[in-house]
């Protein structure tokens, strides 16, 4: 972890106390005492006298799996030795016999020689999870950390290295990975040669499809298969099957450059009833093919939907492997977090923590379809669109720097807006407003665009691409809009209910003049 600018132990400990997880850190890199911060602190129940916590004393223990940990094979004693943990789920049983069920990371913090003088470790509490629940959980956490991984993975051999570290040895002793062509002719082979099956073990054979296609087989020896691990390890072949295919295009066609971009965005929207989704994600024309705009929107375990929307700075690979790193962040922890504010904190610890120069602008909200209330926070971002039944657009309030700029002590709330029926809500890249190099102007046409949307229009998002960009864009392009039009209630166009935490001074301050345009746009006098 690059730390810089810090020259005292003193200095380290302030840094882990502001961030908004919990954490704790390991001023030495002998793992003899380790500092809580006050969100570790809080979760667990310690008292704040007991923020230093020596590890021979210390008021809880760790497992894994039911197993006891020794200290050296705790996460912040494995980044000491050099060892980086991501998305590992452990167990903190207090003295008292209270247990915490936490998903954590850790990393080493070396000096300017490159010496380890320390470790970090960060954690998400997962605990309420029920246990009904909990190999579905585990699921979706393994799931979104190996889908994270596979984002950076752009070629056949770091495609296999990532299934092998995610399966070997937690669901087989060997694993083998045929390709085939599009006859079906095996072409290229990876892995150990299974031959005969050991008398304890079996040998099981997935198929590798991947948009119709079978790519190959995935070939596992194992044992004691559960009927979940199967059904795990065939989306894991899945996911992989797709990634084969984009590190096969990207090895050898320039133009897998666009392939890899849809490849990062969702394969299919949410199916909801009387909720309409529409997504356009569109390349810039100026011949890189491949950016770091992103939509996502998938259905959360409670029946709510999650939506974020995002563009990274800069162009080509990097950015796009960047957007799928920050996307599969946002979409892997929303499963256990879902305040949208909390998730763009979580998305800018770990873009700082690989990526430390770049900046991400970016939209994450909740929508619940029972009620129409739709939840978010931004980060930079272009303001959303709403159009009313009537056809009155409102520009939806936000505020705040892009991820890479915010200050730890800088006011950040979320806000809660009732989607009436009738109403579409557009959110968008700045790519479609800022086409003619005049953001004021192309928010302006947006606007007027979409007031003049035929009512009932099916596709939204694709006819504001198509109404404001006939001729294609230079930047990268993405919307995503949702309709809600349940067929038999009564629309009501002149009503506004919006939900804000009223501490947040510039919140308030924008809000106030989004009502007074709300009363002009419905005919209400300047007093």
């Amino acid at each position: 972890m690059e730390i810089a600018g810090l020259h005292s132990p003193r200095e380290l400990i302030v840094l882990v106390d502001a961030l908004p997880v919990p954490a704790v850190v390991a001023l030495d890199a002998h793992v003899g005492s380790a500092h809580l911060n006050g969100a570790m602190q809080r979760l667990l129940g310690i008292p704040s006298d007991e923020r230093l916590v020596s590890f021979e004393s210390a008021p809880y223990h760790i497992e894994s799996y039911g197993r006891f940990l020794l200290k050296e094979e705790a996460p912040l004693a494995r980044a000491t030795r050099g060892e980086t943990v991501e998305g590992e789920t452990f167990d903190f049983v207090l003295t008292n016999g209270r247990r915490f069920e936490l998903m954590g990371s850790a990393q080493p913090i070396r000096d300017d020689a490159g010496r380890i003088v320390g470790a970090i470790a960060t954690f998400t509490d997962v605990t309420d999870v029920r246990s009904s629940e909990r190999v579905s959980a585990e699921r979706l956490a393994f799931l979104a950390t190996f889908g994270g991984k596979l984002s950076d993975a752009l070629t056949v051999d770091a495609v296999f290295g990532e299934l092998e570290a995610a399966l070997v040895p937690r669901f087989t002793t060997q694993l083998q990975m045929e390709l085939s062509d599009e006859e079906g002719r095996v072409v290229d082979v990876r892995g150990a040669e299974i031959g005969r099956p050991w008398s304890d073990e079996h040998y099981f054979r997935i198929p590798m499809t991947s948009h119709g296609r079978r790519v190959g087989t995935l070939t596992l020896g194992a044992r004691g298969l559960r009927n979940e691990d199967v059904q795990l390890l065939f989306e894991v072949a899945r996911r992989a099957a797709t990634a084969i295919q984009n590190a096969q295009l990207y090895e050898h066609h320039e133009s897998a450059s666009k392939v890899f971009q849809e490849a990062l965005l969702p394969a299919k929207l949410p199916t909801v009833d009387d909720v309409r989704f529409d997504a356009v994600y569109a390349a810039g024309d100026d011949r890189a093919l491949i950016g770091g705009d992103w939509y996502d929107a998938f259905e959360l375990p409670d029946g709510r939907i999650a939506v974020s929307i995002g563009d990274v700075t800069g162009r080509g690979v990097i950015a796009a492997a960047l957007m799928g790193k920050v996307r599969q962040t946002i979409s892997g922890l929303s499963f256990y977090e879902t305040d949208p504010v909390k998730l763009l904190d979580v998305a800018e610890l770990a873009l700082m923590r690989r990526y430390p120069d770049s900046l991400v602008t970016a939209i994450v909200g909740v929508f619940d379809p029972s009620s129409g209330e739709f939840i978010y926070a931004t980060a930079g971002h272009p303001h959303p669109f709403l159009r009313r039944a009537d056809g009155t657009v409102l520009q939806l309030p936000c505020h705040g720097l892009p991820l890479g700029l915010r200050q730890h002590d800088e006011e950040r709330s979320s806000v809660t807006f009732r989607i009436m029926p009738g109403d579409t809500l557009v959110l968008y890249t700045d790519g479609l407003t800022e086409a003619n190099h005049d953001p004021v102007e192309g928010e302006r046409r947006a606007r007027e665009a979409l007031a003049s949307m035929p009512a009932g229009t099916y596709a939204p998002a694709r006819y504001m691409q198509r109404t404001l960009l006939p001729d294609g864009s230079r930047d990268d392009v993405a919307l995503i809009a949702l309709t809600f039009d349940p067929p038999h209630a009564p629309r009501r166009n002149d009503i506004l209910e919006v939900k804000f935490d009223s501490r947040d001074v510039r919140m308030a301050r924008d809000l106030r003049t989004f009502t007074v345009d709300f009363l002009k746009a419905y005919g209400a006098p300047d007093a």
